[in-house]
């Protein structure tokens, strides 16, 4: 009798560490909208304090943020000249915040979307990654660059780094994932297409038992 409570004391244990490890799990999104993938967040306490911006959407569940060349990233019509200027120079960096409601998935229903759970820790580096991609020394109001790409729940915002074909906005995605723990390589990534692949193999390579 006693063994068998044994037993079943250790594997209640186990079950109740692994409910505990699964809620300390917090989901991030991947969505790639073409050419540029951009990074969705649960907007929570933890957040908010990392991303001060947020300030300015108190009702917001999600943010989804990129980063990108400030020029071509602003403009309503980039042209090919924009285009090659961006890839060929080094040109200051900005950051595009969308802060909304509902779920990813509804919000951003015609893109490729990937779900990545991470645990706490690895949560907080792809946050402090993302908070030190934000210029706070930039003159104007509070760094920002105007309203964004879905109008009033969107801005733009000034960001540290430059852009170039070595460093574009799916490498910067890259290095956030990478600061998150996951095993990719920023430098070998230009286009979104590999960044989703890259990602989804780093992903498979977690599940392979060891």
């Amino acid at each position: 009798m006693r063994r068998v409570a044994a037993c079943l004391s250790v594997i209640f244990c186990c079950l109740w560490q692994s409910c505990l490890a699964q809620a300390a799990e917090r989901t991030i999104w991947l969505v790639n909208i073409g050419w540029h993938v951009g990074i969705a967040l649960p907007i929570d306490p933890a957040v908010r304090r990392a991303i001060p911006e947020l300030a300015a959407f108190p009702e917001a569940d999600f943010v989804e943020i990129g980063w990108g060349d400030r020029e071509f990233y602003r403009a309503e019509n980039p042209g090919p000249a924009a285009a090659m200027k961006a890839a060929l120079l080094p040109t200051p960096a900005v950051l595009h915040l969308y802060a909304f409601a509902g779920a990813v998935g509804a919000r951003f229903s015609t893109s490729e979307i990937i779900g990545i759970a991470l645990p706490d820790s690895e949560f907080t580096g792809i946050l402090q990654h993302i908070s030190a991609s934000f210029d706070r020394s930039a003159a104007g109001d509070g760094g920002e660059l105007g309203t964004g790409l879905y109008g009033a729940s969107s801005r733009f915002i000034h960001a540290t780094g430059t852009f170039h074909l070595a460093r574009t906005c799916n490498t910067w995605t890259a290095e956030a994932l990478a600061a998150a723990g996951l095993d990719i390589e920023p430098g070998a990534i230009v286009t979104a297409g590999s960044l989703m692949a890259a990602a989804r193999e780093a992903l498979a390579r977690r599940r392979i038992p060891r």
